[in-house]
């Protein structure tokens, strides 16, 4: 038969399909989103301690808990906007908010816990700000990756691929890195054969 573009094809007649079934541009576009919540994961929690340090050093004198509270009071309005966006309905997001929090006291109580220790970390993250630079501070922050990564398997039995062991192991390395712990240990040894050679020729030489 005589081969006509889809666009030409008569009105109910369906075009030719990929080989598959299904058409690549779904999965391009959910590459290219994660691509894209990477890169905005990271510039914010960059900005996120550029900035909190950036403050301390303008010695703007205002209060880290209240800095604290005043930042999840903002999150709440904006996480009730999100659920009315995705519930497409103010009703339905009072009724799931009504179900998920106060239908299940017992749930709430125990997400209550991580909240706890989430501003506790925050508010120790502002005082650990306080007095030390921001690339120090930053990079041993992230220890909390390491962490959870041990918790998970210790409690949850979780199991670690290669390429994760060695993203910890380089998340590690540069821990003691930017604390200066490995230099000093590199310093401590290249010392200590020095140390060890001016004691051996000054041991062979005659007293004045």
């Amino acid at each position: 038969p005589e081969y006509r573009p889809a666009a030409l094809l008569p009105t109910g007649t369906s075009a030719p399909v990929t080989l598959g079934g299904a058409s690549p541009a779904p999965a391009m576009r959910d590459e290219q989103l994660k691509m894209m919540s990477l890169l905005v994961f990271t510039f914010q929690n960059a900005a996120f301690v550029l900035l909190m340090r950036w403050s301390k050093v303008l010695d703007t004198h205002y209060n880290s808990t209240v800095a604290v509270f005043l930042t999840e009071v903002l999150k709440l309005p904006l996480s009730v906007l999100l659920l009315m966006y995705e519930k497409r309905s103010v009703s339905e997001a009072c009724a799931t908010l009504n179900r998920e929090i106060l239908g299940a006291p017992m749930d709430t109580l125990k997400i209550s816990v991580p909240a706890l220790l989430y501003t506790v970390q925050n508010n120790c993250l502002f005082i650990g700000l306080s007095h030390l630079d921001a690339a120090v501070a930053h990079v041993t922050y992230q220890t909390k990756i390491l962490f959870t990564a041990l918790f998970s398997i210790a409690l949850l039995g979780k199991q670690l691929g290669l390429s994760q062991w060695a993203g910890l192991s380089s998340l590690v390395l540069g821990v003691i890195s930017v604390q200066g712990i490995l230099s000093k240990l590199l310093e401590k040894y290249a010392a200590e054969p020095a140390r060890g050679s001016g004691m051996a020729g000054g041991g062979g030489g005659s007293p004045p």
